[in-house]
């Protein structure tokens, strides 16, 4: 399952292209937003509302880079599932 970790695809960026499949690509999206969010805001409390109107313009690719790796590394570790995603066993929480 690491191999996910590991992989160097032409785009990174491109999670069906780096192996996953929609659930995975869709959980980790969230993941991305919820430890790139707080960030942004400056508080680590973001209410989704508050989430829509964040400028993305202020997200470095490299701060992006650097979340999408801390989740996929969490993620694939806690076992990769819907109830990981859903669960307290989130990698935030």
């Amino acid at each position: 399952m690491l191999e996910h970790l590991t992989a160097t695809p032409a785009n990174p960026w491109d999670l069906e292209e780096n192996g996953l499949n929609r659930k995975d690509q869709t959980n980790l999206r969230f993941y991305v937003a919820m430890i790139v969010a707080p960030k942004i805001a400056a508080t680590q409390l973001v209410k989704p509302a508050r989430v829509a109107s964040l400028p993305v313009e202020k997200i470095a690719e490299k701060e992006l880079a650097a979340a999408l790796n801390e989740a996929k590394a969490a993620y694939f570790e806690l076992g990769a599932s819907d109830q990981v995603a859903k669960g307290r066993n989130s990698p935030r929480s």
